[in-house]
């Protein structure tokens, strides 16, 4: 099992909007291709099919979504994340943002160094969606 500790950002334009998270997960984490959603607005155990790097099919599945936090599942062949994003109001009317994943699977294992500065690169894409 791979850990990646959480990446932070503040700022009082940066909230979590879940449908943002299923619609434009390509953006924020362009490793994937776009979350097929058939659903208005994401759903709590539903499942949206999606490609790593265009090619090896996936599903994400929710686990919790509400107005501080969602919890998702990646699978993907034998391997699998298992992540979560947290917004949270601090002093001054500002939103932090945080998010970390955990891998399970060997090959995302021998591969957890590449992965160290993922989640703060997806917390920075995001960042720019909302902004």
């Amino acid at each position: 099992m791979a850990d990646t500790r959480p990446a932070r950002s503040s700022g009082s334009s940066m909230s979590i909007a879940p449908q943002l998270i299923v619609d434009r997960i390509h953006l924020w984490n362009p490793a994937l291709g776009e979350a097929a959603n058939a659903d208005r607005s994401a759903v709590v155990g539903g499942t949206y099919r999606t490609r790593i790097r265009g090619v090896v099919p996936a599903e994400l599945v929710y686990e919790q979504i509400d107005a501080t936090t969602v919890r998702y599942v990646l699978r993907s062949c034998g391997m699998s994340e298992s992540g979560i994003w947290r917004a949270v109001d601090v002093d001054g009317g500002r939103t932090e943002v945080t998010h970390s994943f955990t891998h399970h699977g060997a090959l995302l294992r021998a591969m957890r160094r590449s992965f160290e500065p993922v989640a703060l690169w997806r917390v920075t894409r995001l960042r720019a969606l909302v902004s």
